[in-house]
């Protein structure tokens, strides 16, 4: 099987992102595994600055799409140069994940009627993920 996934690199908080798309779009956990489960041997290796709930891997389901969820990679990552399209149908369900995901994050299109839809809007989440939101008539 071949298998394409996108994939969120996280500095450390890819459980607290887990938990908070749980709560704003109601995402599914398939596979979680902590660092905590590795061998001995290789956590000795580790640098102790690890956070506890080190996510090494982890797929979450999002409207029907899997997602890996990480803490890993060894540089700094980005989420500047992707994102998100997320078509929501009903009004207020839009309105309520918007206003969710814009929790300690920041708005940089408001939520408003354009002409290609009937609200559209951004927001870059507090985990520096950009979620473009939009109706789908």
């Amino acid at each position: 099987m071949i298998q394409l996934l996108p994939t969120i690199y996280f500095p450390g908080t890819c459980d607290a992102a887990i938990n908070f798309y749980k709560n704003c779009l109601n995402a599914e956990i398939q596979e979680i595994i902590y660092l905590d489960a590795a061998p001995t041997d290789y956590l000795d290796e580790l640098d102790q600055t690890t956070p506890e709930k080190f996510v090494s891997y982890s797929e979450v389901e999002i409207f029907g799409t899997t997602f890996v969820l990480t803490d890993g990679g060894e540089n700094e990552m980005t989420n500047q140069n992707f994102g998100f399209t997320l078509f929501i149908d009903d009004d207020t369900e839009i309105k309520r994940i918007f206003q969710l995901l814009a929790q300690d994050g920041y708005v940089t299109e408001p939520l408003e009627t354009q002409f290609w839809a009937r609200l559209t809007g951004n927001v870059i989440d507090k985990f520096g993920v950009n979620w473009n939101i939009l109706t789908r008539d």
